[in-house]
């Protein structure tokens, strides 16, 4: 019985260092704390010179207070809001009119965005890259 339970525990003390570090390279990873920085950023589909970097928590719409100001009477004064986690960006629509699409797919909610997502806010398309 002592043979038993100490072989159990042995595997639950190694199953939780091995899940520690995981998720300890994945914040090393995904924050850049090796000396990389990481710059998500999205490009306009229409002019690829046009790329706006994206910040912790970064805004979309037509209003003047938004961190990207696209400027089209189909899209919202605040469309949506791009935020940056340990995980990575998500995109979150705020409640705008004509919603925000991801990859053809209307969103509902926050959506992790990917390297090379198309994110489209009214008219306006954006390519996602990280």
């Amino acid at each position: 019985m002592y043979e038993f339970l100490a072989g159990l525990f042995k595997w639950i003390l190694m199953s939780l260092v091995y899940y520690f570090l995981f998720n300890t390279i994945q914040i090393i990873r995904l924050t850049g704390w090796y000396g990389e920085k990481l710059g998500a950023y999205l490009v306009s589909n229409d002019d690829p010179a046009i790329r706006y970097e994206l910040k912790e928590n970064t805004i979309i719409g037509r209003g003047e207070d938004c961190d990207i100001v696209l400027n089209n009477p189909f899209i919202s004064s605040r469309h949506a809001s791009i935020i940056k986690s340990w995980r990575g960006y998500y995109i979150e629509d705020l409640k705008s009119s004509n919603g925000t699409i991801i990859n053809g797919k209307k969103i509902k909610g926050k959506a992790r965005l990917r390297d090379g997502d198309v994110i489209m806010i009214g008219p306006v398309k954006l390519t996602y890259r990280s």
